[in-house]
């Protein structure tokens, strides 16, 4: 989860006469690549994959652009009205969100914790989520597996399925994610992460293969067939980042020809995937690999971040979140696009990892602007995956060692203390959106009905023209800007009264770090301290009314709105 997206635009190079430069890194920064890119479409400096480029084949005459476009001030505000009109009466399809579907959560043994396991129910309840996934299911200290002799292997799923049972009790259901390798099988001791998860091959495909197909067996025989045949099997994380795999292509393809055949030699219903690959890569050349080989094949996943190292004019280099809307869509519609041209082009495809950053010390995570960041990303896309597991549930997180400091730029749409962050509340606003989509005729909302209900959710989007590295930006508070009131007027409502609620999340609303930042970021909270942050993060609803419908079914309303922020307006009819 640490190489940024590359969107991949097919354009002649002699069509633009000015060019910037694209510049690659790898995960420590250390080497670099430089690719002429198009000014007409993209910023100077961008992060892309080595994988993806190799595997695409950028060259002369084509050009790569990056999703670490910052490109400020894509929406303005400046003048007119800002009309939101709703026809109650000819409602769309079901609205829906695969924002919603999935999320991430660290690593297994981690996952013990009785608050993660909180968190995880509140995100169930709150904003929907009906999967997570985490890394590590297979590490040492999850006790899954031991040699007894060169050829004989004992198993103990105990601790994975008492894990899986506190996740569907929480609500959830697993997306299994087999990694890393168990130290009884590994050939060698490359590690990644704080926690050491084996990223080496096994020294026995038999066994590897024998140690996932004992799995699969032990979870149905605990939770059923059908139950497990709900989740999702995925092979392995990012084997295309050096990081995380010792093997490369083909020796992933020999990892996930054993996993899959012996899944489905368990359970031929059971579904499984890959390549779970960092950038979006290798997508192309593993479908046509499965396709040739004859492996079992349900689901296409991998990930995306909207982030990148940038050169800043004071000549030093340092991570900066995208605020281009399209720094998700575009690597999504590329995706697709190798999908849809390859041998197997009715394959789901599954976002198993993204987010605005790749790194765990990020403050651009903790800040208000994220959630309407995560909107705006999602109203871009045209063609929606089965699921986007949004990384992650909690900063009680330790990729790069635990958290510290109450706020520190954590992954987690929850602290660790579980105050919760701007990007829960949009999840949790955007699953309050239900029932048949209504035309909003404004390009920074979604609105739906549902039992003659209506719920819109509205933002007004305008990234910050940073001046700095994430780090140092969100470091201190940036206070929203007046932007254009939203006049909402609604036709063919039945007639009668309403009751009207009105959320809000942005600029000291539903804000902790904002007030954590006026503490001056201290080290530590008092319980003082900690009182105040969960009083100001209840979303409580900052005005409600009864309202009366006339014989004509309309009503109008203002919603004031302030930039990078967001406005839930819930009406629903008062029954007697």
């Amino acid at each position: 989860m640490f190489i940024a997206l590359v969107e991949i635009a097919i354009h002649k190079l002699s069509n633009y006469h000015q060019v910037h430069r694209v510049v690659w890194y790898d995960r420590s920064f250390k080497m670099r690549k430089t690719f002429a890119v198009a000014r007409a479409y993209f910023p100077k400096f961008a992060v892309c994959n080595k994988q993806l480029i190799h595997q695409t084949g950028i060259k002369a005459g084509v050009i790569a652009a990056a999703s670490v476009v910052g490109l400020a001030g894509f929406t303005s505000w400046a003048g007119g009205n800002r009309v939101v009109s709703l026809n109650c009466e000819h409602p769309g399809k079901t609205f829906t969100s695969t924002l919603n579907v999935c999320i991430g959560a660290d690593h297994a043994a981690m996952d013990f914790n009785p608050e993660v396991l909180r968190q995880l129910a509140l995100a169930h309840r709150e904003c929907g989520i009906q999967y997570v996934r985490f890394h590590g299911v297979l590490n040492p200290d999850m006790h899954v597996v031991r040699r007894v002799s060169k050829s004989h292997l004992v198993f103990n799923w105990s601790r994975v399925e008492r894990l899986y049972g506190d996740i569907l009790a929480a609500g959830c259901k697993p997306l299994v994610e087999l990694s890393f390798m168990p130290r009884a099988l590994a050939s060698g001791k490359a590690t990644c992460f704080y926690y050491k998860g084996n990223i080496t091959p096994p020294r026995h495909y038999r066994q590897w293969a024998e140690t996932i197909g004992s799995m699969v067996r032990h979870l149905e025989a605990r939770f059923g067939r059908r139950q497990v045949r709900s989740w999702y099997f995925e092979v392995w994380n990012e084997p295309n980042y050096s990081g995380f795999s010792t093997v490369g292509f083909k020796g992933y393809m020999k990892l996930y020809a054993a996993a899959a055949r012996a899944i489905k030699a368990a359970d031929p219903r059971v579904r499984v995937g890959g390549p779970a690959s960092a950038g979006m890569g290798w997508i192309s050349r593993f479908i046509a690999a499965c396709h040739r080989e004859h492996l079992p094949l349900n689901f296409i996943s991998c990930h995306t971040y909207g982030c990148g190292i940038v050169k800043w004019p004071d000549g030093t280099s340092g991570l900066k979140a995208s605020g281009n809307p399209h720094a998700i869509a575009g690597g999504l519609q590329w995706t697709w696009t190798r999908i849809e041209h390859s041998s197997m082009p009715d394959l789901p495809l599954l976002i198993t990892e993204w987010g605005p950053s790749y790194s765990s010390r990020d403050a651009v995570h903790d800040t208000y602007f994220q959630a309407v960041w995560l909107l705006e990303q999602v109203r871009q896309i045209k063609h929606q995956p089965l699921l986007m597991s949004y990384w992650a549930l909690s900063d009680i997180f330790d990729e790069d060692g635990p958290q510290t400091k109450p706020f520190e730029g954590g992954f987690g749409i929850f602290n660790p203390e579980g105050i919760p962050k701007p990007t829960f509340f949009a999840l949790e606003f955007l699953h309050h959106v239900q029932g048949r989509q209504l035309n909003t005729h404004d390009t920074q909302s979604f609105a739906a009905i549902r039992h003659g209900a209506v719920s819109l959710l509205a933002w007004s989007y305008h990234w910050p023209k940073q001046t700095a590295p994430d780090d140092s930006y969100f470091s201190i508070p940036h206070p929203s800007l007046a932007a254009r009131t939203i006049h909402v007027r609604l036709t063919h409502l039945k007639p009668g009264p309403y009751r009207l609620r009105i959320y809000r999340e942005g600029y000291r609303h539903d804000d902790a770090y904002t007030l954590y930042q006026h503490w001056g970021l201290p080290a530590h909270l008092s319980a003082h301290q900690l009182m105040l942050l969960r009083h100001a993060t209840m979303n409580k609803p900052v005005e409600i009314r009864t309202i009366t419908v006339g014989a004509d079914g309309r009503w109008r309303d203002k919603l004031p709105m302030r930039t990078n922020g967001l406005v839930l307006l819930s009406l629903a009819p008062v029954h007697p």
